[in-house]
């Protein structure tokens, strides 16, 4: 019956509600779920990552997929993408101390 089938729905919200809260608490749980990942984001594992110690807005990370991205830590989005430079996996990079405009990888 309707009432039946409204109790049930109405039973399973709750209980999936609860899993959803119980997940939250633990950090990594359902990971996918909780993060939204942007168009300009890593399509693999980040490895590396630094911050320009001249423009303090500037990070640097390094991937799994072989691209190194530049981000505007001010409005939260890639300004640079670097994916012909490597032919594996970006291990490490690191600002240059004199020069902080360059990037080593």
């Amino acid at each position: 019956t309707k009432k039946k089938k409204k109790k049930k729905d109405k039973k399973a919200a709750k209980k999936e509600e609860k899993r959803k809260r119980a997940a939250a608490a633990v950090p990594g749980a359902n990971y996918a779920e909780r993060v939204r990942l942007k168009k300009e984001s890593h399509r693999s594992s980040v490895l590396c990552v630094e911050w320009n110690r001249t423009a303090t807005n500037l990070l640097a990370t390094g991937s799994a997929d072989e691209t190194v991205r530049l981000w505007d830590v001010s409005t939260a989005r890639c300004v640079a993408t670097y994916d012909t430079l490597h032919s594996d996996k970006v291990q490490a990079l690191a600002w240059h101390r004199k020069e902080p405009h360059v990037l080593l990888t």
